[in-house]
């Protein structure tokens, strides 16, 4: 009951309402008294149009309801358009858009045999649909668009923006609250990666500097000679020679690391806005799609330089683990333990640091999979193969 009257009320629900003239014919149920009433609403988006109140069903007028419909609306339950009636009568929705159709069939090619809106979006102020024509021959059939003045556009650059705004609405569709929230933690996630990298950098830092001291620290070993204490290490423990180098890397790595997230984390705010505009039937403008579209390459970046961190991070955890034993070893060793267990302990400090950061990034990675799969849901390619087919 939606008026809460104790009667039944009628209702017709559109799920994927378009842009265009919605005409509504009020039809008396048989049995009804001339002096009864009726009420006819709409909601769109949220937003309720009333266009009639309490009217007597003699005064149904001979004319249908004309309702005109220009904001982009999002193709989901809680936003499409709702037309609740009286129990004195049924409602009946026409097709819109019929002048766009008119247009259509008057632009077909030879063995057209349909011609259909499948869609419609508007771009700075602007209603645009795109009209689907079916041929007798299948390679023959393609799509156009129309602006609501019913000329053809030809314009490619309007035609990217018509295909992309019609993308970005069909990728926030995927994208619910819980997503979007999602998408704030994968935010708070990037903006924390700098803190999270920061004691790993540190340590790794640590160990090279204590590497390069060994280095310039001479020992002299009997029947040797005199040589650097990180040397006489190696000789005994051999694995551990490249420990230095493989720091180095891995600190290249986080760097870049620490670079993207603070680059997504600039546009995932916009993006963030930019969905909720549109899942409220709002416009989104080319800002915002340029915006959603740097959250989708950073993403994509991040996620990549995420990926080759966690196999940096794993060969480095090999290595260091391998030079933790090595260096517990050497810390007994005659002439050179006593340089050992210094840095022994700053190495084993960083195998944790490392192990936990791998962890966290390899979590991080699989979050930004997820969510990036439905960010990159757009048609624009799809649909500009489609209007190539089409013989202008």
């Amino acid at each position: 009951m939606l008026n809460e009257d104790g009667d039944p009320d009628d209702q017709v629900i559109i799920p994927h309402t378009k842009g265009g003239d919605y005409t509504i014919k009020v039809v008396p149920e048989a049995g009804v008294s001339s002096t009864d009433t009726y009420s006819l609403t709409a909601s769109i988006s949220g937003q309720t149009t009333t266009l009639a109140e309490n009217k007597p069903v003699s005064d149904i007028p001979n004319e249908p309801y004309i309702l005109e419909v220009k904001v982009p609306l999002s193709p989901t339950p809680g936003s499409d358009i709702i037309i609740p009636s009286s129990p004195t009568h049924d409602s009946v929705i026409v097709a819109p858009s019929q002048e766009i159709v008119n247009f259509a069939n008057s632009n077909k090619l030879m063995l057209d045999r349909k011609v259909e809106i499948i869609n419609s979006v508007n771009v700075n102020g602007k209603m645009y649909y795109v009209v689907e024509y079916t041929n007798t021959i299948p390679f023959a059939s393609g799509i156009e668009v129309i602006s609501e003045d019913g000329t053809l556009v030809l314009d490619i650059s309007i035609i990217h923006s018509v295909f992309s705004s019609i993308g970005w609405q069909e990728a926030a569709v995927l994208i619910d609250a819980s997503d979007i929230t999602t998408l704030e933690e994968v935010l708070e996630i990037s903006s924390k990666i700098d803190s999270e990298i920061s004691p790993v950098r540190k340590a790794t830092n640590v160990v090279i500097g204590a590497v390069d001291e060994l280095l310039e620290l001479g020992v002299d070993i009997p029947l040797i000679g005199r040589v650097s204490a990180w040397d006489a290490v190696v000789k005994l423990f051999p694995e551990i020679a490249y420990i230095e180098d493989k720091l180095r890397i891995l600190d290249e790595y986080l760097n870049k690391w620490g670079d993207a997230s603070q680059s997504l984390s600039q546009s995932i705010p916009m993006a963030i806005q930019g969905l909720q505009v549109v899942q409220e039937g709002g416009e989104l403008n080319p800002d915002l799609q340029v915006e959603i579209s740097a959250c989708v390459i950073g993403m994509a970046s991040l996620e990549d330089t995420t990926n080759d961190c966690v196999s940096v991070l794993s060969d480095t955890a090999t290595i260091v683990s391998q030079a933790v034993s090595g260096l517990e070893k050497a810390s007994d060793a005659k002439y050179v333990g006593k340089y050992i267990s210094p840095i022994a302990s700053k190495v084993d400090d960083l195998y944790d640091y490392i192990n936990n950061l791998r962890k966290s990034a390899q979590a991080f990675s699989d979050d930004l999979s997820q969510q990036q799969a439905k960010l990159t849901k757009v048609k624009d390619n799809e649909l500009l193969r489609e209007i190539n087919a089409k013989k202008w």
